[in-house]
């Protein structure tokens, strides 16, 4: 499976649920990638296996409702020794 476009702004990550498409074909019409376009997705966007499209002559061989791409917010970056816990001491207070 092939992913094409650029996410939405924000530093998103994009996570491949499935690392291939089980699909049903003739033997010689087997695809050797699909390609998925992700443009724009926002964190939290998921893109379902029957959102995909298919060659002619191919079907899923997997449930249609199945995650096959998600798109994971940026992690925030830990806040720098020293700041951890003042909030708990204000509270405390």
């Amino acid at each position: 499976m092939h992913a094409e476009g650029e996410l939405a702004p924000g530093g998103n990550l994009l996570e491949h649920v499935l690392a291939a498409l089980p699909v049903e074909a003739e033997a010689t019409h087997i695809p050797e990638q699909v390609t998925v376009s992700v443009e724009g997705l926002e964190a939290g966007a998921s893109v379902h296996a029957k959102d995909i499209t298919l060659p002619n002559g191919v079907s899923l061989a997997v449930d249609e409702d199945a995650v096959v791409l998600q798109v994971l917010a940026a992690q925030a970056e830990e806040a720098p020794e020293g700041e951890e816990g003042q909030g708990e001491e204000a509270a405390e207070a």
